[in-house]
């Protein structure tokens, strides 16, 4: 989560660059103290933090995502570093964020999922995990390397 840390290093929010960061539309908080979380009290700031997102940072040191399912916090995380990583090369040359109108059509792509809908629309999704889950299940199965979202 080197990405993830560089920016909450900077102070940079992460913000929707790519179709599979739209999920990120809300803002995904820092908790503002580089630490572990070790007992109840610093769980339920990290938690109060976190709120309704779907990732929290934690300032210096890492990131938790949350999901409906394992899937899919590990599938939050990994494109939660993905968007830090093209975040943190397009602000190098001088990106400034997503606009109004490029955020509106990154969430007019993704339509609605049903059968026949679009493309990637998996009937293995019905299995209970994701199409992404999947994807990256059957590259570990095989014996390929996973990149842990940087290809």
């Amino acid at each position: 989560m080197s990405a993830c840390i560089a920016l909450s290093l900077a102070g940079r929010e992460i913000s929707p660059v790519h179709l599979q960061s739209v999920k990120f539309i809300k803002t995904i908080p820092t908790y503002p103290h580089p630490i572990h979380i070790k007992d109840r009290a610093e769980g339920g700031e990290l938690a109060a933090a976190l709120g309704d997102a779907k990732a929290v940072v934690i300032r210096g040191h890492g990131v938790v995502s949350v999901g409906a399912s394992i899937d899919e916090a590990c599938m939050n995380n990994l494109y939660l570093e993905r968007t830090a990583k093209i975040l943190g090369m397009a602000q190098s040359l001088g990106y400034t964020g997503p606009d109004a109108g490029f955020i509106e059509q990154m969430l007019g792509s993704r339509g609605t999922l049903t059968s026949g809908d679009k493309a990637y629309a998996h009937r293995t999704a019905r299995r209970g995990y994701s199409n992404e889950w999947l994807y990256y299940r059957h590259k570990i199965d095989q014996g390929e390397r996973w990149t842990r979202g940087w290809s």
